[in-house]
């Protein structure tokens, strides 16, 4: 039997990062295919494509930022570990995503709602609150207790202070971790 207590890590492959590679190299195509058509010289559609893979370059350098994770991050973060715990995860919607709190050491607890369907099929409305422990933006994964890390409410918001402070009594809030 797996031990709850265990620190789970999870690895996603981020779609908008693939989204964005497409939409920088349409232009690419674009212009292969109006060489192709010999609509313009070889010269012209040289200099077109060295300008486009420029820009793609320079737009990756830039996008992958300082190594910091973004909220958006941590909320995909914290939306991978509650679809793990649900019934039928591709019926889950998720809205009011907030980051409630972060340390100066990288943990983050993240609330967000998600309604979904139960084992009878009906649909059901819950709010969640996650501690996530650590983020590795170079490595796309992240850190989480499954056993104290995750907290999930039928009550909505009217324990989201009570929840929030048992998250972080949980682990050694705004102090350096042991590892």
């Amino acid at each position: 039997m797996r031990s709850f207590a265990r620190l789970a890590v999870l690895k996603w492959k981020r779609k908008r990062r693939c989204r964005q590679v497409r939409l920088l190299l349409m232009p690419l195509q674009i212009l292969l295919e109006l060489y192709l058509k010999k609509k313009y010289p070889v010269k012209t559609v040289v200099i077109a494509i060295v300008v486009v893979v420029f820009a793609v370059i320079l737009v990756s350098v830039l996008s992958s930022g300082n190594g910091k994770a973004k909220d958006e991050d941590y909320i995909s973060a914290a939306e991978t570990i509650i679809s793990k715990q649900l019934k039928a995860p591709s019926t889950a919607i998720y809205s009011d995503e907030n980051i409630e709190a972060q340390d100066d050491y990288g943990r983050t607890i993240v609330s967000l709602t998600v309604e979904s369907q139960n084992s009878f099929g009906g649909y059901v409305t819950n709010t969640c609150y996650v501690l996530i422990e650590s983020y590795d933006t170079e490595e796309d994964t992240f850190t989480y207790n499954a056993a104290t890390g995750v907290y999930i409410s039928d009550f909505g918001d009217s324990f989201s202070d009570t929840y929030i402070s048992r998250l972080k009594e949980s682990t050694d809030w705004n102090k350096p971790s042991d590892e």
